[in-house]
């Protein structure tokens, strides 16, 4: 209702994820309209690049405001363990690449909902692969399979990609409303998870 209040008309391509970038394909096809893919592209996952390099930066300031001190916070000279939500492999694949370039001894891990990992059951597989079907309270990561150029990202940069169930994802969304005071979406809160 507020998306067409602004003037949108809004078409609903199916419960899933998947089915609605593909009527979006379908629709831009049709239309002569240019598709914008969320997450299979080199500039969305160049964009998606400056999230890694904005932990870094953040990683290296604490580094910098803890060494006057000895300090559980951030050990000097250990390098992170960074936590990444996967779904189509955008945000993976472009945080994967720039933390390679500016942090390489990072440790990179790709978080998925166990309902929907298609990133793991692909890499497990060795190529592509597509799940029957989907179902997590994360459905911002809800996908039945990644994208290829993502999957090869993912399998060259990521060093594990794990998962979590919906029961844990539900405890990490409790836990940072009651300590962090943030409301998060079930697919941010993965990697807490």
């Amino acid at each position: 209702k507020a998306t067409e209040g602004y003037g949108a008309t809004v078409v609903f391509g199916g419960p899933t994820l998947d089915d609605c970038l593909g009527r979006a394909q379908t629709f831009a096809d049709e239309q002569g309209a240019v598709f914008v893919p969320p997450f299979n592209d080199p500039m969305i996952i160049a964009g998606q690049g400056t999230v890694g390099l904005e932990l870094a930066s953040e990683y290296e300031e604490s580094v910098a405001l803890n060494e006057p001190h000895e300090g559980p916070d951030v050990p000097s000279g250990v390098a992170p363990v960074v936590l990444i939500p996967v779904g189509g492999g955008g945000l993976i694949g472009g945080s994967a690449m720039a933390l390679r370039h500016v942090m390489p001894g990072a440790t990179i891990i790709g978080v998925e909902a166990a309902g929907a990992a298609s990133m793991r059951r692909s890499l497990d597989d060795g190529h592509v692969s597509t799940l029957p079907g989907v179902s997590t309270m994360a459905d911002g990561i809800a996908l039945k399979a990644p994208g290829p150029l993502t999957f090869e990202l993912t399998k060259e940069l990521v060093d594990d990609v794990v998962t979590v169930t919906d029961d844990e994802i539900a405890q990490a969304v409790l836990l940072l409303m009651e300590r962090a005071k943030a409301v998060v979406e079930p697919s941010g809160a993965v990697g807490l998870a």
